[in-house]
């Protein structure tokens, strides 16, 4: 998993730029904000925001993501809680099937909520894609950027969300969960650490984005907005 993790500090360092560097061009894509890559059975599947649609990009060779085989998997209805403004999908494989986490919302920014779709397919561009409805623990408070993954037989999320009903502060929050569609802790754990506090200091705006490097460590990544600074916290 070391070229995913390469290839998504890539992905991220060319979305934010450094500036005064307009002639440098993305070799994977023109365009790919909040990138996403599940690797299964020699394929990768590749997602990134599109703001309409879940597209699903599948590739044997994550270099060559120009040519790779591409599909709308699912397009949002024309309206209701979860039609406008889909936000860093994540395709995930777990439990024997697909399944996908979204942000979106109802045509306003506070209404953001994390949202679920799922396949039973081999094959995430086959098969159906199924809505499963809203992933969210109990506060049921505004969400984005939601990251799943597994360690010692447990299933986690990670988002970043609101404390309260207005943007005062962006903060990251970690779950365990039931299943893949279930939150199971009564009320998430805010992260911090002397770490994370020390180089988030001055934003109140941070995203998430979780690996699970070749030694089974899980490795957080976490992106300052104001600071643009790309953190990598190990647990």
């Amino acid at each position: 998993m070391k070229l995913f993790l390469w290839v998504f500090i890539c992905l991220c360092t060319l979305a934010w730029g450094q500036g005064g560097k307009s002639t440098f061009s993305n070799p994977l894509l023109s365009i790919g904000p909040d990138p996403w890559v599940e690797y299964k059975d020699g394929f990768y599947y590749y997602m990134n925001s599109t703001q309409t649609n879940l597209t699903v990009w599948k590739t044997r060779n994550i270099a060559d993501l120009r040519s790779a085989e591409k599909k709308i998997v699912w397009n949002p209805p024309a309206s209701g809680p979860y039609s406008h403004d889909i936000w860093a999908p994540e395709i995930h494989f777990l439990q024997g099937k697909w399944y996908i986490y979204f942000a979106a919302d109802g045509g306003k920014n506070a209404s953001h909520r994390i949202w679920l779709v799922e396949n039973s397919s081999p094959d995430p561009l086959t098969g159906e894609w199924t809505f499963k409805g809203k992933v969210s623990d109990a506060s049921d408070k505004w969400a984005i950027d939601a990251s799943v993954f597994e360690d010692r037989g447990k299933l986690y999320m990670i988002w970043s969300g609101w404390e309260g009903d207005e943007n005062m502060a962006q903060n990251l929050y970690i779950a365990r969960m039931k299943n893949p569609w279930t939150i199971e802790s009564n009320w998430p754990h805010v992260i911090r650490s002397c770490w994370t506090d020390r180089h988030l200091a001055g934003s109140e705006t941070a995203f998430a984005r979780t690996i699970k490097n070749a030694d089974g460590n899980q490795v957080s990544t976490f992106l300052n907005q104001f600071a643009r600074d790309l953190i990598l916290t190990r647990y």
